[in-house]
């Protein structure tokens, strides 16, 4: 029987053993952004529950980040495609104690 055991596992390749048997699915590759896509920094010191403020002030939600300098792309909903909403957004975000910077991603460079 231990002699079984072991043929059948040297007929297995390193490959076979050494490969991961699960996958982790954290974030898409590729974010896909129903309406206009803003870039923003928080401070430092921003607590969740202040970052959820902001973006239901603005009816967003993260689509990607934090990336390593800590930006965040925030997609707003797919109803502010009227640039006076997405101005708006923007002079609300700047405004905020709590946003360093807010930029809005040109269409050519949208997730």
């Amino acid at each position: 029987m231990i002699t079984g055991l072991l043929a059948a596992l040297w007929m297995q390749s390193s490959d076979t053993l050494t490969d991961a048997r699960y996958t982790m699915l954290l974030t898409p590759e590729k974010p896909v952004a129903q309406g206009q896509v803003i870039r923003v920094v928080f401070s430092g010191d921003v607590e969740l529950e202040d970052m959820n403020r902001v973006l239901r002030s603005i009816d967003a939600q993260i689509i990607a980040g934090p990336s390593k300098a800590d930006v965040y792309t925030l997609g707003l909903s797919a109803d502010t495609d009227d640039q006076s909403k997405v101005d708006q957004a923007l002079a609300q975000l700047r405004a905020d104690s709590h946003v360093r910077f807010a930029e809005l991603v040109p269409t050519s460079e949208a997730p």
